[in-house]
């Protein structure tokens, strides 16, 4: 949280405040599902503590790239390495975190689900669409 305190403070506050969009690929939603549901920690505890540390900063949009966790773990595998720390916890560690970033897409009206399943290029367009109807 202290690293996400710092980012916040040293480059997403002054770039908003300069009118900049800010794109970032984990925010408080990726401390909960990996902290919280994955490892254990009250997920609401997590929420609290990273509002504090944020300042109480969201973003607009959050988008979650769902992908069963056999997938992943077997692209995981297909980089040819063994990942890092968090991507060579077992199986139902993975469960927990996807079930946890379903849980808080379901009760985020800011949230938008993507099928991971899909082909990177289909991905990245849904993606993009939902960034752009959010910049409108």
């Amino acid at each position: 949280m202290a690293a996400r305190a710092q980012l916040v403070e040293e480059v997403l506050r002054p770039e908003l405040a300069g009118g900049a969009a800010v794109l970032s690929d984990r925010f408080l939603a990726s401390s909960m599902a990996y902290q919280g549901y994955g490892g254990g920690l009250p997920p609401e505890d997590v929420r609290l503590v990273g509002r504090v540390a944020v300042g109480r900063l969201e973003p607009d949009l959050e988008i979650i790239i769902d992908v069963p966790v056999e997938i992943g773990m077997e692209r995981i595998g297909a980089k040819g390495d063994r990942g890092d720390r968090m991507e060579r916890k077992d199986a139902e560690y993975h469960r927990r975190v996807r079930e946890g970033y379903l849980a808080l897409g379901r009760s985020n009206p800011r949230a938008r689900l993507i099928d991971g399943r899909l082909s990177i290029r289909q991905v990245h367009e849904r993606a993009m669409e939902e960034i752009e109807g959010a910049l409108r």
